[in-house]
């Protein structure tokens, strides 16, 4: 990943940079993020006073997983749910930060956040979905994952490894501020999201390693 200098901000000059690297900081003010995020070739956060962009077209891998997932809970959360790919944002208020998961789920009534009328990020998501890659694992751990963790809402957070068969999960427990972590890295392996079951065949089906 690479911070570059400030700089007259358009989404073309961020395609060029991004030709170079995956994942690119550029410091920036919320209103020029809100200007670019609807961009329709990037993929944008804004974190710290700092756009984060990467390419909004993922590899094969990706795309599939993030396919399975959303396909798998279209499926089993039917009523009072609402479900998100990744150009619905994400605000983690503590945070004031901006986030675009792969996916995410609303259980009930969505609550947004307002920067204008058409411009809005979901405040109260209660399952949030990455795939990771080498490029960007550092960024969803580091940066995503403590802002996710301080949603009220959010009971499970779930990260997937797209080049080898691993999935972690996140779950909120009773006690306050705890998570507990679970790891699953055989296709056989099953778990819970908010009492669903799930599999890891499920997420990665059409995926060979």
């Amino acid at each position: 990943m690479t911070a570059i200098a400030r700089m007259p901000l358009t989404a073309n000059r961020l395609k060029k940079q991004l030709e170079q690297e995956a994942l690119i900081f550029v410091p920036a003010t919320i209103e020029e993020y809100w200007r670019l995020v609807e961009s329709p070739q990037l993929r944008l956060d804004y974190v710290n006073h700092q756009i984060v962009a990467t390419m909004s077209c993922g590899s094969l891998k990706h795309e599939t997983i993030v396919s399975n997932v959303h396909g798998s809970f279209f499926n089993s959360f039917v009523e009072n749910f609402r479900l998100f790919a990744s150009n619905r944002p994400v605000y983690a208020a503590d945070c004031t930060d901006i986030f675009n998961p792969d996916v995410h789920l609303v259980e009930g009534q969505l609550e947004e956040h307002f920067y204008k009328r058409s411009k809005t990020a979901t405040l109260n998501p209660t399952i949030i979905v990455e795939v990771m890659s080498e490029s960007t694992k550092e960024y969803d751990l580091v940066s995503k994952l403590p802002c996710y963790q301080k949603i009220d809402s959010v009971q499970h957070i779930v990260y997937i490894e797209q080049d080898y068969a691993e999935i972690m999960v996140y779950s909120r427990t009773d006690k306050s501020n705890e998570w507990l972590l679970q790891r699953f890295n055989s296709m056989s392996d099953e778990f819970r999201l908010l009492n669903k079951p799930f599999s890891l065949k499920d997420f990665y089906r059409n995926i060979t390693f």
